[in-house]
Parts: structure tokens; C-alpha cells; sequence
């Protein structure tokens, strides 16, 4: 009901540019029912924006009363990661085909340290994975705000590049390396 958007919109910090480009309530309910009793599909986008960025709200929208906010953040970023995993083991999968990439996932080492969330081996060549499941914050996609927005390419990029280039170098150490790979026979 309309009721529902006009609530949804009244929340948070009121401005013309959060007014211009709030559109997490139609991600979170794409259909609006008008007076009339009938249904309105509010955009194609919204539609297909429901099963993706649409969830992510719902889910933390349910969370939110529970005091599980930082839990389901959590559990969506093992979900994220498992996803990306599981789509890179479909595109290769076992028995490999010839020419065929080996896909493992995050490991373990050293001081309790993590490899990259999935790597491809291709003989020579490894391809390494890290995952964000983090989104911009509204501060920078609707305002511009240029500190929030340095803040999340931080988080979101910069940093994800930071910890990369530092598996990349134990990976380069033999402190990790992906399973049945022969650093032997890597190209630096």
C-alpha cells in the first residue's frame, strides 16, 4: 500500500537529493497496490532489483529487531563468498575438461591468516579472488558525500586490494599455496 512507501520515505534524514534517489523501498516491495485494489509493477528494475538488493534489505530490515544486524552481515558475506565459489566450480568443473581451470577455495595458514576466497590454477597462472559483499552507503550514492564516499572505496575497494597484495606476496613466499599446485612451475 502506499501508506507503506510514504513511511518507508519519511525515515532517515530528509533532503532533496535523498528524495530525488531513495529507491531501497520499491528494491524491497517492487509492486504497488493502488486504491483501486489493483497492483502496479513500480519498474522493470525494481522487479529484478527484489531478488537481489531487494533480499539484502528484507533480510536486514528482519534482523534489525532481533539486534542480528552484525550477524546476518556476517552470514551474508559467507553466503556471498560461497556464491562466488560455487559459480567458478560450475564453470570448471570436475573431472576438468582439457584446458580447464582448477578451482579451490579460502584456506587457512601461518598465524591464523586466510587465502583469497577462491583462486582458478591454469597451469603457469593463478587467479586470485577476493570478495566483497558491501554495498555504498546511501550518504554516497544519493548525497555525494565525499568523505562517506572515500570512507566505502576504502572498505569496499582500496582495502580488498590491500589484502590481496599481501596473499599475493605469501603466495609468492610459499607461505599458502592452493592445493596440488607445484610452485615450481608458476610464472612470477
Amino acid at each position: 500500500p502506499v501508506e507503506w512507501y510514504r513511511m518507508q520515505f519519511e525515515r532517515g534524514e530528509q533532503s532533496t537529493s535523498r528524495a530525488a534517489w531513495e529507491r531501497t523501498p520499491f528494491q524491497i516491495r517492487p509492486v504497488l497496490q493502488l486504491s483501486n485494489g489493483n497492483s502496479l509493477v513500480v519498474s522493470p528494475t525494481a522487479i529484478t532489483s527484489w531478488i537481489g538488493e531487494g533480499f539484502f534489505h528484507r533480510a536486514l530490515a528482519a534482523a534489525r529487531p532481533r539486534n542480528a544486524s552484525d550477524r546476518f552481515l556476517k552470514f551474508y558475506g559467507s553466503l556471498i563468498e560461497r556464491y562466488v565459489l560455487e559459480t567458478l566450480q560450475g564453470a570448471h568443473p570436475e573431472p576438468r575438461l582439457p584446458g580447464s581451470g582448477r578451482v579451490s577455495g579460502e584456506q587457512r595458514y601461518g598465524d591464523n591468516r586466510l587465502s583469497p576466497d577462491a583462486c582458478i590454477e591454469y597451469g603457469t597462472d593463478i587467479v586470485l579472488f577476493e570478495v566483497t559483499s558491501g554495498r555504498f552507503a546511501v550518504p554516497t550514492l544519493v548525497e555525494g558525500d565525499l568523505a562517506k564516499s572515500r570512507a566505502d572505496l576504502e572498505r569496499l575497494l582500496f582495502g580488498k586490494i590491500e589484502q590481496l597484495g599481501r596473499r599475493i606476496n605469501d603466495l609468492f613466499a610459499r607461505e599458502w599455496m592452493p592445493p596440488d599446485v607445484d610452485p615450481a612451475v608458476l610464472q612470477t
